[in-house]
Formats: C-alpha cells, structure tokens, sequence
C-alpha cells in the first residue's frame, strides 16, 4: 500500500501547492466558486484534487477554473493523465500484486490440506501396514 499511498500523497501535494499558490489568493471577485471544495489551504487543495482524480464533481470544478483563465483547462488536464493513468495504475499493480500474493499462499495451503487428506487415506488403504496397497 505505500507503494502507491506515497506518490499519491506526493502528486497531490504539489498540484496542490500549485493550486493554493494559483487559485488561493485570487481577488474576492475573481473567487472560484465551487462549494465545499475549495483551493485557499493546501489540505483543502489536496482534498479537492484528490476528488479530481476520481473524476468525481470534475466538470464543476474545471468550467470555473476555465471561466478564470482558459489555461486552467491545460493544468487540470495535465493533473487528471497523470492522476488516472499513472497513479491508478500503479494502483491497479499493488492491487495484484497483494491478489497474487493471496493466491500463492491459498493454493498452499489448499496443497498442504490435500497432501494431508491423501496420507489420512493411504494409510486407511494401507491396513497390513506395508507402505503399499495390495490388490
């Protein structure tokens, strides 16, 4: 998990000190206004990109940046390729990795079951005790 949560938290933190430093001080009649979300703190920043990067509430977001200034719409997209295609799939990677990892040490035990089983039967079959079955 800390191969993904660490880049993750580094990418947020930066668009996110990018974003306080670009929309945080803006003029009371140049504000965004986009509710709950906001970019005036660096946690709400990373709050707010971090919603982005789920592509959740992401048209709001970006049209009023967009209404700002027509590069807004460069800078979040440049945020969202990199959020979606490289942090989530590096994601996705961890997420098989810990599945094959489970799966390994499934099938193990399910063979160390099944080895046991048969040795329980072997020796019900075995009933001279010959280390073999006869016929």
């Amino acid at each position: 998990l800390n191969s993904f949560a660490l880049p993750m938290l580094g990418v947020l933190a930066f668009f996110g000190v990018l974003c306080v430093r670009i929309y945080g001080d803006l003029p009371a009649g140049l504000s965004m206004d986009i509710g709950e979300n906001g970019f005036e703190t660096l946690g709400e920043s990373m709050r707010t990109l971090f919603l982005l990067s789920t592509l959740d509430n992401f048209a709001p977001v970006v049209t009023e940046a967009y209404i700002l200034h027509a590069s807004s719409l460069l800078f979040f997209l440049v945020f969202i390729t990199f959020a979606c295609f490289f942090l989530m799939s590096v994601a996705l990677g961890v997420i098989f990795d810990l599945y094959i990892e489970d799966h390994k040490e499934c099938v193990s035990t399910e063979a160390k079951k099944e080895a046991k089983s048969l040795d329980k039967a072997f020796k019900v079959l075995d009933f001279r005790q010959q280390g073999r079955i006869d016929w």
